[in-house]
């Protein structure tokens, strides 16, 4: 009702999250992907690089390491372009 895509994509977030540990990957990938094109459109930078963290770490749950390694690397370059060493 409110039309919050900033709350809409941390809460895809989270449920991605849940889903990750609980090892229902299917769900998990389709929140954080939901998550991810929102954080896109509304150019949310920090956002974005957490979002290809989570992905990472869902890819590595599977065992999909290269798929893991490209989402790590795609948070990590958006962290240096912020100059956000906590975040890296």
């Amino acid at each position: 009702k409110l039309n919050d895509d900033v709350g809409k994509a941390y809460s895809y977030n989270f449920l991605g999250d849940i889903y990750t540990l609980q090892k229902n990957f299917a769900e998990a990938e389709n929140y954080l992907l939901q998550s991810l094109a929102l954080r896109r459109q509304i150019k949310d930078s920090f956002s974005i690089a957490l979002s290809h963290g989570d992905l990472g770490y869902l890819y590595k749950e599977q065992g999909k390491f290269e798929k893991a390694m490209e989402q790590y690397n795609l948070s990590n370059k958006i962290a240096v372009d912020m100059g956000y060493a906590d975040l890296l």
